[in-house]
């Protein structure tokens, strides 16, 4: 849920984002007719909008998928710069698309409004020069999408710390990117971060809802932070055992294999190299 909350949250800062370069844009082409001594009427004007406002279409698609796919290239385990450099070859490789796409909409609106008869496909055929001059627009509005979702996600994670009682009666602030995992032991939890070792009188149900993305149960009793993951192997019956990277063993179960195919297949996208000298870092396995 709060998850959920957070995303909605960037999508309203993201189109909002977007309306507000849309607007700007289409008044400062409306001002610049008139400076030249142009007085377009409304029939004018509203055509001119669909060249400025149906881009929107694809700045609300680009943003669901940089939502969905944020995890993997936020949090990805790689240096800044070949992290960057793959982000960069993929928002040129995409620009173009997003330019056709972009012109594409814009002429089928109209033809479905009856604004023009032209079948929009063929239209294609003359303005691919538009699409080629006007693809540095399209990196922008996905670099701005991007950062919006960067942000936000980076924030998220800043933000989430918890508090939390141990036995001793003692408070502890610690956020939740640096817990590895945590077991329940009866009435008890047993919570494993870079630090050291927790015990409270606490329960996985009740400290579930605080953790981020990144956190899956894979066991009834068990709640693993998929950056820790070392290796997973296939053990029995459908069940994995999941070595964390101190060495500690932990078994999944039958009823949370949804959750280990998850984590799987980020593993899977994590692990172009299973070591990467540049970080110093071992990269989780599947076996």
């Amino acid at each position: 849920m709060q998850k959920e909350s957070s995303d909605r949250k960037v999508y309203l800062w993201s189109i909002s984002i977007g309306i507000g370069l849309s607007l700007i844009t289409f008044f400062s082409n409306w001002l610049g007719l008139i400076h030249s001594g142009e007085s377009p009427n409304m029939y004018q004007l509203f055509d001119i909008s669909f060249y400025y406002f149906t881009p929107l279409i694809s700045w609300v698609l680009l943003t669901f998928f940089a939502l969905r796919y944020s995890e993997n290239w936020i949090y990805r385990r790689e240096s800044l710069k070949k992290k960057f450099l793959k982000l960069l070859t993929i928002v040129i490789l995409l620009s173009p698309l997003v330019r056709v796409f972009d012109i594409l909409a814009d002429f089928s609106l109209k033809n479905i409004l009856g604004l023009i008869q032209i079948n929009p496909l063929t239209i294609l055929n003359d303005v691919w020069l538009v699409v080629l001059f006007s693809t540095p627009a399209a990196v922008f509005k996905i670099l701005t999408i991007i950062f919006i979702v960067y942000f936000f996600k980076r924030q998220r994670v800043r933000s989430s710390r918890l508090t939390l009682r141990t036995n001793d009666g003692a408070y502890h602030v610690i956020a939740s990117s640096e817990i590895m995992y945590m077991q329940a032991d009866g009435n008890y939890l047993n919570l494993t971060t870079i630090e050291g070792a927790y015990r409270m009188r606490n329960t996985l149900k009740s400290l579930e809802p605080s953790l981020g993305s990144d956190f899956y149960r894979i066991h009834k009793s068990t709640i693993v932070n998929r950056n820790f993951i070392r290796q997973l192997k296939h053990w029995r019956n459908g069940e994995y055992l999941i070595i964390m990277i101190n060495d500690k063993p932990l078994t999944s179960s039958r009823s949370y294999k949804i959750s280990v195919d998850e984590i799987k297949e980020v593993i899977a996208m994590q692990s172009e190299q299973v070591f990467d000298p540049t970080l110093e870092t071992v990269r989780p396995t599947i076996a």
